[in-house]
């Protein structure tokens, strides 16, 4: 079904006979969601062997529910919403969702982020725009975000229980064909972020430069910080060559 009023799709879900309205299904998605977010500890549900294995077995049926809410045929739906043009009560609930995003994120998946924020101090932030290109992609609600700096480094954050499905490879794609006067784009990897890096390779980076981070007693050699890779935009428009004058 299709919210009339901001465009978002739902599926259409019957329980007991009852056919459930938009803001019914999209409470039943989320809440979903958030369960599967708090699976993601092993011992959610009991630290022993049947806690552990209940664990399992809810994300596999979980994630099957989530399959038939969300489909898997298609990805013409997925949307780049920017974080900076939308209006209220939008921006509170992206706003909300880029601070849950930035919570689940691992040590070793952050260059720059190392303490988290209040979630007032999250906010302004959010609202000086501090990159170029600030987007939330949605797939029937928000799934990750993608962004492009000032100095034209992507980053892309997909909620834990949504990676794998391809969003972040269809998020860079549609931002690189979206900045078609942007030649170069970089990718700043944590040095331990082997998941990132794998991805970046096989949408084509190559390899800029190694970072490293200067030792408190300046002695040589210095630990690893981030790996720097860059693509050519395919996507690029190079200026024309002015015409001779006769």
């Amino acid at each position: 079904m299709k919210d009339p009023e901001n465009g978002w799709i739902e599926a259409n879900i019957t329980i007991n006979g009852v056919k459930l309205n938009f803001a019914q299904s999209m409470t039943l998605r989320a809440a979903i969601n958030n369960f599967l977010m708090e699976l993601e500890d092993p011992d959610a549900l009991g630290e022993d062997k049947l806690g552990r294995k209940m664990v399992i077995n809810y994300k596999d049926r979980l994630r099957e529910i989530v399959r038939y809410i969300v489909g898997e045929s298609k990805m013409s739906s997925l949307a780049l919403i920017s974080v900076y043009d939308t209006a209220t009560p939008e921006r509170h609930m992206y706003e909300k969702f880029l601070f849950d995003l930035l919570k689940d994120r691992k040590p070793w998946e952050s260059i720059s982020h190392k303490k988290m924020p209040h979630y007032d101090e999250h906010v302004k932030f959010v609202r000086s725009k501090p990159y170029k290109k600030w987007y939330i992609i949605d797939y029937r609600g928000p799934v990750g975000s993608i962004y492009l700096t000032h100095e034209n480094q992507v980053g892309i954050f997909i909620e834990r229980h949504n990676q794998g499905r391809k969003f972040g490879a269809k998020a860079l794609n549609m931002l690189l064909e979206d900045s078609p006067n942007v030649e170069t784009i970089y990718a700043n990897i944590g040095a331990f972020n082997s998941r990132s890096l794998c991805f970046f390779v096989m949408k084509g980076f190559k390899q800029e430069r190694v970072d490293f981070k200067d030792n408190e007693d300046n002695t040589s050699g210095g630990t690893l910080l981030q790996y720097v890779y860059r693509i050519r935009n395919p996507y690029v428009i190079m200026p024309q060559a002015h015409a001779r004058s006769s």
